[in-house]
């Protein structure tokens, strides 16, 4: 993970379904329903995923598929990916997907998502092309985090606003500063 990437961090964030292989101790805060400082092994509860990594690295939880990874909502994307709006499922879909697979003995949930990407790419092409001239807002509300990045890129340079060169937040300031000495 990227110390400073803010999608990551947000992603890192979504919940996840895991059963508890043995008891946790002090764990007992992360299910509201518990009165124990303790959850007991079996423990079923949605954890962030931040959390999954470690836990799953001791070998004390079994990790599954959150909902918008399931068979019925694979099965919508595989039939007409460009009509499912994958930001309702999640923001983050493809990123948490594709950080699930280290975790899930599902091998199937890579391909689906390798494949909606494709099926779902040309859309976000014609989209990122096309916005400049027609509003666009309801298209982009569909798409996943990192099919709205390209689209805010193309948009970019099409202003020219891409490759413009500014001044850092630092050196303005000190302008300011000198700006106002020299007032003084």
């Amino acid at each position: 993970m990227a110390y400073h990437d803010i999608d990551e961090i947000l992603m890192e964030q979504e919940l996840v379904p895991v059963a508890f292989k043995t008891e946790a101790k002090w764990l007992g805060h992360l299910d509201p329903g518990s009165a124990s400082p303790d959850l007991p092994e079996g423990a079923r509860l949605d954890i962030p995923f931040w959390m999954v990594v470690n836990l799953h690295h001791q070998d004390a939880i079994e990790v599954f598929a959150p909902k918008q990874y399931s068979q019925s909502r694979r099965n919508a994307l595989i039939a007409e990916a460009t009509s499912v709006n994958l930001n309702e499922w999640s923001s983050y879909y493809y990123r948490l997907g594709l950080r699930l697979e280290n975790y899930l003995l599902d091998v199937g949930l890579m391909q689906v998502l390798q494949q909606a990407f494709i099926d779902r790419y040309r859309n976000i092409l014609d989209l990122s092309q096309h916005s400049m001239e027609e509003d666009a807002t309801d298209a982009t509300r569909r798409l996943d985090s990192l099919e709205k990045k390209p689209v805010a890129e193309f948009r970019m340079w099409k202003r020219n606003e891409h490759g413009r060169m500014s001044a850092a937040s630092i050196v303005s300031q000190g302008r300011k500063r000198k700006a106002e000495r020299s007032n003084d």
